[in-house]
């Protein structure tokens, strides 16, 4: 594979990228070699812009931090460097749905939007006390919500452009006066974070397998209620459904899916996970879903489909030999990029991996 590409420690870059691809990624030990669309260095989080042009990408090295973003479609280059500086590591990534904001959540809680693709920093502030675990904007490219593992400000929804804050949580046994903004109790530590497809919905799970949902234009709570089993079991992922009506859970080795006012369905995914974390994202309107974990007895992690439409199993895939925790997908669903523990991104064209899965069993 040809690619186009600049590392510059402690600086953001934008990197061009040629699709094409005649490198072929590491043989693996279940599957034979396949090739990815394009490789890009980067470790930790990784997210596609709406519009497909691009992909960016964090990185944590050994003394500092950088991201990049790169064009998917077509080379694009350039040297120019941000305003601001990270030293920690930057684990959630967002655009904003016209494409042209980046937003970056530094391990230390702070909150950067940056413009695409001049990487000018336009936005900056400390939103939490402690690691971001998701970022999303409203459809209306202004309203943004996070959410941390922040003890004090778990949750987060506000205004960009005005800073009109809409929704703060906090632990009202903690903070009883405090009235900046309406507030939600939420009460532990919210480490699992998705938005709907159309942007209009977000939802949340804290540590005590309480599901949230709310509003993203004002901030408003829908719905409150327990994930499966109650508060016997942790859940590991939420995601939408891609035309945004129902919610996913996973819970290892199952998905549930739930309506959204928490009303369990009768549809379950039953997944070949032998791990603890199983992670899920729907891919397309067509009910392609793909599930994402570690196999415990090889450590390799192993990208799942589901043809939810059909309640059937295509078959899984083998994209890295190391475990990773990171990986995203198109949300027109032509790629997934996935990540392994030590880098590089791969990003991966889903029509093709499609005809080159490994059949249930």
């Amino acid at each position: 594979m040809f690619c186009k590409r600049l590392l510059v420690t402690m600086v953001c870059l934008l990197i061009g990228c040629n699709t094409s691809s005649n490198k072929s990624a590491q043989t693996q030990k279940f599957e034979k070699t396949k090739d990815p669309v394009a490789t890009i260095d980067g470790n930790v989080a990784v997210e596609f812009s709406p519009d497909g042009q691009w992909i960016a990408v964090g990185a944590e090295l050994i003394d500092t931090s950088t991201w990049k973003v790169a064009g998917m479609l077509d080379e694009r280059v350039s040297e120019k460097k941000p305003d601001s500086k990270n030293h920690w590591g930057y684990t959630s990534i967002a655009f904003s749905p016209d494409s042209k904001r980046v937003a970056l959540g530094d391990q230390d809680g702070s909150l950067r939007i940056l413009e695409v693709p001049s990487m000018k920093l336009i936005y900056e502030e400390l939103a939490h006390g402690a690691r971001p675990t998701g970022i999303g904007f409203g459809s209306d490219n202004e309203t943004i919500v996070t959410s941390s593992v922040d003890d004090v400000l778990r949750l987060r929804v506000w205004n960009s452009r005005t800073k009109e804050m809409l929704l703060r949580s906090a632990d009202s046994i903690k903070f009883p006066q405090d009235t900046n903004g309406p507030m939600v109790d939420v009460v532990g530590a919210v480490d699992i974070f998705t938005l709907s497809p159309n942007r209009e919905l977000f939802a949340v799970a804290d540590v005590m397998s309480k599901i949230v949902i709310g509003n993203v234009r004002d901030g408003k709570i829908l719905h409150e209620f327990k994930g499966p089993d109650g508060d016997k079991v942790e859940m590991d992922s939420l995601a939408f459904t891609a035309d945004s009506s129902k919610l996913l859970i996973a819970v290892a080795p199952k998905v549930y899916v739930y309506n959204l006012n928490g009303e369990p369905t009768n549809v379950q995914i039953e997944t070949k996970a032998n791990t603890e974390t199983l992670y899920v994202k729907s891919i397309n309107d067509s009910g392609l879903t793909a599930m994402y974990y570690v196999d415990a007895k090889t450590n390799m992690p192993v990208i799942e489909f589901y043809d939810l439409a059909q309640s059937k199993s295509l078959g899984t895939f083998y994209p890295h030999q190391m475990r990773g925790n990171y990986w995203g997908a198109s949300l027109n669903g032509q790629f997934i990029a996935t990540v392994d523990r030590g880098g590089p991104v791969l990003i991966w064209d889903v029509a093709q991996t499609l005809k080159e899965l490994t059949p249930p069993q």
